[in-house]
């Protein structure tokens, strides 16, 4: 599979909007002939491992790197210039998050792992060790991967604080849409994500 990076040629922001265009190989190279019509290509490089399907691709915030996420692993790149600085094999993973300050990655898997990692260096760096003891039926982290939010067995909905594994929160959950099995949607459970200057925020999900 290969990479594309093309920029939009307007402003949205600071920062160039780009996308990545992903080409699935489909048959061996010597028999395809796929001719591109990218314009305004700025770099290619070929991904190694290749993606699996239902990748999911997201920029820190500050627009200087991107990680793509499928069910093997995750690829943490450099958008200029444009290069591979780590793989991370993360099967059986949760979304992982870019820390609000674009230097940090977190990462949990469904067996409640949490791994943190530099985003510059590609390095492991100190995480706590999660104790929920009976597991989470299903789990988000927070948009900056500060905040672990589990909906526990015994229907609570419980916060968790990443820097030191502590829990700032749970209740009973009652008014939160449910998926499959009556276990609430990552996006429900998100909503309720609150911030520790305002933990009133909750409220209306219960």
């Amino acid at each position: 599979m290969s990479l594309r990076r093309a920029f939009t040629p307007f402003l949205l922001s600071p920062l160039l909007i780009s996308s990545l265009v992903f080409l699935p190989q489909t048959a061996p190279a010597q028999t395809r002939r796929v001719r591109e019509r990218l314009r305004g290509v700025l770099s290619n490089a070929k991904l190694s491992p290749e993606l699996r399907a239902n990748a999911s691709i997201h920029y820190s915030p500050d627009g200087k790197y991107l990680f793509v996420q499928d069910s093997a692993g995750i690829m943490l790149i450099s958008r200029n210039p444009l290069r591979l600085v780590t793989y991370i094999d993360a099967p059986h993973s949760y979304p992982a998050r870019f820390s609000a300050d674009s230097q940090g990655l977190t990462l949990l898997t469904f067996d409640l792992f949490l791994s943190r990692w530099k985003v510059a260096h590609g390095t492991q760096v100190p995480a706590p060790n999660l104790v929920i003891p009976d597991g989470c039926l299903s789990a988000t982290l927070s948009p900056g991967g500060d905040l672990l939010a589990c909906h526990t067995p015994e229907m609570q909905l419980a916060l968790y604080r990443l820097d030191d594994g502590k829990k700032l929160f749970s209740a009973s959950i009652r008014n939160v849409s449910t998926g499959f099995a009556g276990v609430p949607t990552p996006l429900s459970i998100s909503d309720c994500l609150p911030s520790l200057a305002s933990p009133r925020m909750i409220a209306p999900c219960f």
